[in-house]
C-alpha cells in the first residue's frame, strides 16, 4: 500500500518516498479494504464516489471521489511534488475546507499536482444508432459535462493555486530562508522577497503557512 489510514486522526498518510497516487486505486480501493480489517469500520467513512456508469463503446463516466467527515491526505515529510491522478473533492467543504491536502510535519514544502480525468465516450459508426439518438446522447453528455464543470470549479482553483505555488517553490530554491519568530522569511541577498506566518497546532507542528504582504 502507498498510504496508511489513521482513523483516530482522520488522515490518509502517504508513505515515505511515494510521490504519485491514483485516487481510485491507491486511496479509495485501499480504504475499502482497510475498513474490513479488524474494527476499522468503527471510524467515520473516509470517502464516497459518484460516476463510473457505462456510456458507450465500453467507455464509462469518469469517477469522482469525495473526502468525507474531515478526512485529509497528509504527504510524507520532505520537499517534493505529490502527483494525484483522478478527480478528488472535499465533501462539505464549507465545514472542512476545500483543501484535500494538509502540510506534512516539519518545515517542508510539498507541491500538489492534480491530473483530472473526464468521460471520453464516442458513438460507434454503423451501430444502428439513429440521428435523433445521437442528438439525444450528445445533449445528455453536454448536460453531464456542464454539471462536472460546475463541480470541478473548486478543483480548478486548487490546480491554478498549485501552478502558482510551483513558481514560488522555484524561487524558494534560489533564495535564502530564515526563521524569524513565527515567520519564515526568504531573502535575495539582503532584500526580503517573501514572508510567511507559521500557524501551529497544539503540539507545535506547523499546519499552515500564510503569505504576508511585504
Amino acid at each position: 500500500m502507498n498510504v496508511v489510514f489513521d482513523g483516530d486522526n482522520l488522515l490518509v498518510k502517504v508513505n515515505q518516498g511515494v510521490t504519485t497516487l491514483d485516487i481510485q486505486t491507491d486511496i479509495y480501493s485501499a480504504w475499502k479494504e482497510w475498513i474490513q480489517i479488524g474494527n476499522n469500520a468503527k471510524f467515520l467513512p473516509a470517502l464516497r464516489t459518484i460516476g463510473g456508469d457505462p456510456t458507450i463503446e465500453q467507455k464509462v463516466v469518469a469517477p469522482y471521489f469525495f473526502l468525507m467527515n474531515g478526512w485529509k491526505i497528509k504527504p510524507y515529510s520532505w520537499n517534493h511534488t505529490l502527483n494525484l491522478i483522478g478527480n478528488l473533492f472535499v465533501d462539505n467543504s464549507e465545514i472542512y475546507g476545500s483543501n484535500a491536502i494538509i502540510p506534512p510535519d516539519g518545515y517542508f514544502t510539498v507541491l500538489v499536482n492534480m491530473s483530472t480525468t473526464s468521460d471520453a465516450s464516442r458513438l460507434l459508426v454503423g451501430s444502428g444508432v439513429t440521428t435523433q439518438d445521437k442528438e439525444d446522447i450528445r445533449d445528455l453528455i453536454k448536460i453531464h459535462t456542464d454539471d462536472i464543470a460546475y463541480k470541478t470549479y473548486e478543483l480548478q482553483g486548487q490546480v491554478s493555486e498549485a501552478q502558482e505555488q510551483l513558481s514560488i517553490i522555484e524561487k524558494h530554491h534560489i533564495l535564502r530562508r530564515k526563521i524569524e519568530g513565527d515567520f519564515i522569511c526568504y531573502y535575495d541577498g539582503e532584500t526580503l522577497m517573501m514572508k510567511y506566518r507559521m500557524v501551529k497546532d497544539k503540539d507545535g507542528n506547523v499546519v499552515e503557512l500564510i503569505p504576508q504582504v511585504i
